[in-house]
Parts: C-alpha cells; structure tokens; sequence
C-alpha cells in the first residue's frame, strides 16, 4: 500500500469510535525499515489548521486498515 493511499483514510479509535484525523507523517526506524508510528493531525482542527494537534499513535496500535478508515486502538 502506498503511503498516498493511506493518508486518506480516516483514523478511528475502536475504544470510543471517534474520528481522529488523518495520517500527516510517519517515522520509520531506518536500521529495520518498518513503520514505527503514524502522525494524525486531529480532525477538528485538519481544515481550519488552527493551533493543529498532532497525534503521535504506535504502528502496534493499529488494528485494522481497511478500505476507507484505518482502526486503532488508542488511548490519550
């Protein structure tokens, strides 16, 4: 999957079922290659880019990614 591909794709929480935002950066660990954590921008403030907070979710967090939202399960 391509990283264009992900970051449409709406970030939910399974814990609550709220929207978190949508995927902005990722960090990859460059010694084994794999994704380490994704960066959500929250979705109330995507559009406005108002004082943006950025969510810094674990890749072990994600549960599921499917074809239009991507599943966590988050805590913060």
């Amino acid at each position: 999957m391509k990283l264009s591909e992900l970051v449409e794709k709406e970030i939910v929480n399974i814990r609550n079922g709220d929207v978190l935002g949508y995927i902005t950066d990722l960090k990859i660990d460059t010694c084994s290659g794999k994704i380490c954590c994704i960066y959500v921008t929250e979705a109330k403030n995507f559009l406005t880019l108002k004082s943006c907070k950025c969510l810094d979710i674990p890749w072990s967090s994600i549960c599921k990614i499917g074809k239009d939202a991507i599943l966590v399960d988050f805590c913060h």
